[in-house]
């Protein structure tokens, strides 16, 4: 009951609170020596941990509740464990220590048929090797995962899969491919009223199309993509379109537009204390010095004139 609580507050942001249940939680399942219950309470600490940014404090707590896991010999509960300290690490760029929990994950989702769990380890075994430009091994994985969403009839995974291998056929270069991989994607999560995915994918469709030199679609895209970030207040995709949106002006031309969509989203950067941060600085720095290129090539051009109006000098 206490740990059912603390997962909803959780879901409703309200970490605090969640902790002290789980805190709670912890101290009764110690003393009723049920080791079963207690790593399943450590396994939802880390994960409040983790969501808060406590990186060292989450990893302990996802560390112990594998080694209660492997004490009870679970499969199932080793693997939910491995899973959790794989995506921690992933999500601190150490993509070496994340990798071989993510493969021993997969292992034992095989051996008891979670093929939910085994989708997800796929999954994430495939942004690593994209990552690390093994688009062979990326593109092998994902195809496997495709298969087992779309089996699983689970549109959250087929959703991220899709977005995944566009990545994939983008860095290979065939960008019909990959909008055509976005494209379903949008269709899956608008079928299912997954708003943010909706916008995930109208956001890198957006980049597509900028990067083909259709700015007028791209703009229409990422409009779309921020008024879903509205909606849904969430401010880490709005970011992301504002600075879309920056990118598609500058493209254009529109230096001044460009310059206070990048101020803008630089703002949202430091309310989040995002890694975008340092990007949206550069682009803004690199629009000035274009502002600045041409207001002095327009002076010069100005000087040229008056001097040719008033005729040459006379001795």
């Amino acid at each position: 009951m206490l740990g059912n609580r603390a997962v909803a507050l959780r879901g409703r942001g309200e970490h605090q609170r969640a902790l002290a249940l789980h805190a709670e939680e912890e101290a009764i399942c110690r003393e009723l020596d049920d080791p079963v219950a207690l790593q399943a309470c450590l396994g939802n600490q880390g994960t409040v941990r983790r969501d808060l940014g406590e990186w060292d404090a989450a990893l302990a707590l996802f560390e112990e509740e594998e080694r209660l896991s492997r004490q009870a010999g679970d499969p199932l509960l080793i693997a939910r464990a491995l899973a959790a300290e794989a995506v921690s690490w992933s999500d601190r760029g150490d993509r070496d220590r994340a990798l071989p929990l993510l493969e021993e994950q997969a292992t034992l989702c095989r051996s008891v048929n979670d093929l939910a769990g085994l989708q997800a380890s796929l999954g994430n075994q495939a942004v690593i090797h994209y990552e690390r430009h093994d688009l062979e091994r990326a593109s092998a994985l994902l195809a496997e995962e495709e298969s087992l969403a779309r089996r699983l009839a689970s549109p959250t995974g087929l959703s991220r899969n899709l977005q995944v291998q566009a990545m994939v056929a983008q860095a290979r270069g065939d960008a019909d491919r990959a909008l055509s991989l976005l494209a379903e994607q949008e269709l899956v999560c608008r079928d299912v009223g997954d708003r943010a995915g909706v916008a995930r994918s109208l956001g890198v469709q957006g980049t597509l199309a900028r990067e083909r030199g259709d700015l007028a679609r791209a703009l229409d895209l990422h409009r779309e993509e921020e008024r879903i970030a509205r909606e849904l207040n969430d401010l880490a995709q709005l970011q992301a379109s504002l600075g879309n949106q920056g990118n598609v002006a500058a493209q254009g031309g529109d230096l001044s537009a460009a310059y206070q969509l990048y101020q803008q989203q630089e703002t949202l950067c430091r309310q989040l204390g995002h890694t975008e941060l340092a990007v949206c600085q550069a682009n803004q720095a690199a629009v000035l010095q274009v502002m600045a290129d041409v207001c002095r090539q327009r002076a010069t051009a100005t000087a040229s004139r008056c001097a040719w109006a008033s005729g040459p000098r006379r001795r």
